[in-house]
């Protein structure tokens, strides 16, 4: 019998993978892959980081906007998110659009994002934008992940966001941690 992995990495034990736990894509009736399909979907995958991406036009509205924000809150946290996905039918979703004051205040257009304006303690407030990074091609997610760039297509990676849109970014499953 062949050995069978999981599309979702085990959480703990010996055998844990590391990295990221991502969600399988929901069609199809095995939710697992033979070692030998994995090993190969590993493979020949280039490296598409751009190097120096031209920010986004609104880079400039946005960073007045968000100062503008920033002195209507002194001393608040302020997250705004994105908000995500919402699935019409198993592996169906209905067209994204990301929230009105997420776009106007980061100018960022990705499900899944997060803006949060964190109080500096001498006034003013720090902004961080929280994005799901370039899908990982060596533990599968790329491809098994319903949302693997594979299926959605190519995500800039944080660096290139950050150039993008002028601000700081992070993974945005290290969200819940900051947040708490």
């Amino acid at each position: 019998m062949s050995e069978h992995h999981s599309s979702r990495p085990e959480a703990e034990g010996p055998g844990a993978a590391e990295g990221p736990v991502f969600t399988a894509r929901k069609n199809g009736q095995e939710q697992t892959v033979s070692a030998e399909l994995a090993a190969w979907m590993r493979t020949g995958w280039a490296d598409t980081e751009t190097s120096d991406p031209e920010p986004i036009e609104q880079a400039a509205y946005t960073a007045k906007r968000r100062a503008a924000l920033s002195a209507r809150f002194p001393g608040e946290r302020l997250v705004v998110p994105a908000g995500n996905l919402k699935t019409r039918s198993n592996d169906t979703e209905y067209p994204f659009r990301p929230s009105c004051d997420y776009v106007y205040l980061s100018g960022d257009h990705s499900d899944d994002g997060c803006l949060v304006l964190e109080p500096r303690a001498g006034g003013g407030h720090d902004a961080t934008v929280y994005l799901r990074p370039r899908s990982d091609r060596d533990n599968g997610e790329f491809w098994l992940d319903g949302h693997g760039e594979l299926w959605s297509g190519r995500r800039h990676s944080l660096a290139e966001s950050a150039q993008r849109l002028g601000l700081q970014t992070h993974d945005v499953r290290r969200l819940p941690d900051v947040l708490r």
